[in-house]
């Protein structure tokens, strides 16, 4: 008798078996029921794995490279995560507006301070995550960094510096929809050598997905507008009296207004099926009517605020634009680096105004500024003013000085200004 030779679980290599043990019946009837019972077994087997089985997926999100952002102008998604990767953040938002486009990815931080960002994901990227592995370097001094994600921390060693990485891990075991992921670094040292921000090149999330489930849906607010974010392809049911939503509830087409604290409850659908319920405790933000309002709580240093427009723009000077609000109020609004994304002239209008209170040396301003719809308006006049009007609280208006005399002083490039209306 032949050797038998190892088994083959397909029909061309079933036929081959049954020809090759020819000369041994009963071997042949043995190894033909061997092999029904196995296929039978591996059917079985197959036939008992369910519809909705849970699969471990994942998804990147990849930082763009680019030159390292000198001007520190605050980055968004669409500066520093890849075009291809977009889909799965709805917004990012830095600590202290500390988030930069960077030569080996996303750059968090300054050289004399640590560094702190927030993904908030979109509906594509909201998922029942199981793990975050982020992969970040340091510009310098790595051994003296400690990287945090959601809160779990990793110290980075002394080879992880520039463009060599490494994989910082949270891991996820309460089941819950992942729809934030928060990045933070910290140094130990006071020291200017033991200094530097970090880069963050790559995120990758690791989920498990049900097919027989719907997503539940992310609701956001911001600027008192709250939008309502499905997966593809599904529709948006939602409230806003804290009923559970159905199908006959109010359907979501674009973001909303609140002028009120609101809980939101949503619902995504898709060929008839329903995800869990989404709530969301929306808070108003009350806008103050104009930038002598918001001054007169006494706001401490980084107290943001959103101030009702419509303001108007009056100069821009690089990284300086001077504003006035609908109430007569002036402000400087300040952006290191330069509003190189705004084209403003004298008339320029703002539905709003949104920022964080940055005194310079006692004289307001607002810094990390947003602004709500532009459009067309009226140029602003200068007030016409003399020198003895010029007080504290003067500070930031468009004047024209008239009755002034300038004499020079003898002092090279020093002139004075004195008042001339006597």
């Amino acid at each position: 008798m032949q050797t038998a030779r190892a088994v083959c679980l397909t029909q061309a290599c079933l036929r081959e078996t049954i020809s090759w043990y020819i000369y041994d019946y009963n071997l042949l009837t043995l190894n033909i029921f061997c092999m029904k019972k196995l296929l039978l077994s591996l059917a079985m087997a197959v036939g008992l794995v369910p519809a909705g089985f849970a699969q471990e997926k994942s998804y990147s999100i990849d930082f763009e490279n680019a030159a390292d952002n000198s001007s520190q102008k605050t980055a968004t998604v669409t500066d520093v995560v890849s075009a291809e990767t977009q889909k799965y953040v709805a917004s990012l938002e830095g600590k202290e507006g500390m988030v930069y486009t960077g030569q080996n990815g996303m750059r968090i931080g300054q050289n004399k301070k640590p560094g702190e960002v927030t993904l908030t994901l979109s509906a594509e990227g909201s998922v029942t995550a199981t793990k975050v592995e982020v992969e970040v370097s340091a510009n310098k001094n790595a051994a003296k960094q400690t990287i945090s994600v959601n809160g779990t921390a990793t110290t980075l060693d002394a080879s992880n510096t520039n463009a060599s990485y490494k994989v910082c891990a949270a891991e996820i075991t309460d089941g819950s929809l992942l729809a934030k992921i928060t990045i933070a670094n910290t140094r130990t040292g006071n020291a200017s050598a033991d200094q530097g921000f970090i880069y963050v090149h790559k995120i990758t999330v690791y989920y498990t997905e049900n097919s027989d489930v719907v997503p539940a849906p992310v609701i956001s607010c911001e600027d008192n507008l709250v939008t309502i974010t499905g997966k593809n392809g599904s529709e948006v049911y939602y409230t806003l009296d804290e009923t559970t939503p159905t199908t006959t509830s109010t359907k979501y087409d674009a973001p909303f207004a609140i002028t009120a604290d609101v809980t939101v409850k949503a619902i995504a659908v898709v060929d008839g099926k329903s995800s869990d319920v989404a709530s969301f405790e929306a808070k108003y933000e009350a806008p103050f009517e104009g930038f002598a309002a918001f001054l007169a709580t006494d706001p401490a240093e980084g107290t943001e605020a959103n101030i009702a427009g419509p303001i108007t723009a009056i100069y821009l000077n690089g990284a300086n634009l001077f504003v006035k609000d609908n109430v007569g109020g002036f402000m400087l609004l300040y952006q290191q680096g330069g509003f190189t994304d705004l084209t403003v002239e004298n008339g320029t209008q703002f539905a709003s105004v949104k920022g964080s209170y940055a005194p310079y040396y006692g004289l307001p301003e607002m810094k990390n500024v947003s602004f709500g719809a532009q459009s067309t308006g009226t140029a602003v006049e200068p007030a016409a003013v003399s020198i003895p009007d010029i007080t504290k609280d003067k500070f930031n208006y468009y004047v024209k000085l008239t009755d002034v005399k300038i004499a020079y002083t003898g002092t090279s490039k020093t002139y004075e200004a004195t008042d001339a209306s006597d």
